[in-house]
């Protein structure tokens, strides 16, 4: 990896409204920053089960809590949502447990995955849900 990787820059636009779903979303933004700049520095090689252990607790903890909002709100699609959910997860052990210290490719195509999952999850998706979540009266 002989380029620098930019960091996310969290954007207003980003924000969909519900209070909740924005703080996830400026949490996993701040994670893969944080990775971002581990592997901007090469500290990965060292540092790696940092990052697997705060992508695992985001998915404990935020993903889960959003899970629970869903369903206590009756959300229509909350099985698909979980789904999408359930496969982030799985992608993430999936990358933990191919991870090599010192093969930075795993941590590429990580980054590339996270990317991927902000532009098509967070971004796209959940600013779908939204709506849903505003018409229930979530600030």
């Amino acid at each position: 990896m002989g380029k620098e990787i930019k960091m996310l820059e969290w954007k207003p636009e980003y924000e969909v409204g519900v209070q909740v779903i924005d703080e996830n979303h400026r949490k996993f933004v701040e994670m893969v920053n944080h990775f971002v700049e581990m592997m901007n520095n090469r500290s990965y090689l060292h540092e790696h089960t940092e990052v697997f252990y705060s992508l695992i607790h985001y998915a404990e903890h935020y993903l889960i809590r959003e899970e629970i909002l869903f369903k206590d709100l009756e959300y229509p699609n909350l099985s698909q949502h979980k789904e999408k959910h359930s496969r982030f997860i799985e992608k993430i052990k999936s990358f933990q447990q191919n991870h090599v210290s010192d093969d930075p490719v795993i941590c590429e195509e990580m980054y590339a995955f996270l990317i991927n999952w902000f532009n098509e999850h967070i971004l796209q998706y959940d600013r779908e849900v939204s709506g849903f979540l505003k018409e229930k009266g979530l600030p």
